[in-house]
């Protein structure tokens, strides 16, 4: 263009969501998942046991601060491959232990059930389906 050579890059970020060469999403999956941690942060203090909010209203921070990351652009990344979409679940997981107060060892699926929620897979095939769908 106007005899200037294009730059060749190996990721372009697009309305949020990090496209590698290959499209793999991994680069964007890691950033994903080190800016949910910082929002997990922000959790776990508000949610201290000592002087900490109820279960309600940690919910309902979770699904503003993580869940609303995790959801933006999974119709996009969805694509990518099982192992590098299963970074995201330690996240999931980990903020539904932090919003209801459940140990470590506390079984997933009844952390789904308690907090009526479901598994990232689900949800992004749910997504997806919506955005078909209308």
């Amino acid at each position: 263009m106007d005899k200037t050579p294009i730059k060749v890059v190996t990721e372009a970020k697009f309305l949020g969501v990090i496209f590698d060469r290959i499209l793999s999403y991994s680069s964007h999956v890691n950033y994903l998942k080190t800016n949910c941690l910082k929002a997990l942060d922000i959790l776990k203090v508000v949610g201290h046991t000592d002087w900490g909010a109820d279960q309600k209203t940690l919910l309902c921070l979770y699904r503003a601060l993580v869940r609303s990351k995790l959801d933006y652009g999974c119709i996009v990344y969805g694509a990518a491959s099982n192992n590098i979409l299963k970074k995201l679940d330690p996240i999931h997981h980990q903020g539904l232990r932090i919003a209801l107060g459940a140990f470590r060892t506390s079984p997933v699926t009844s952390l789904y059930a308690k907090a009526q929620e479901m598994s990232l897979k689900n949800r992004r095939k749910k997504l997806s389906m919506n955005y078909v769908l209308k």
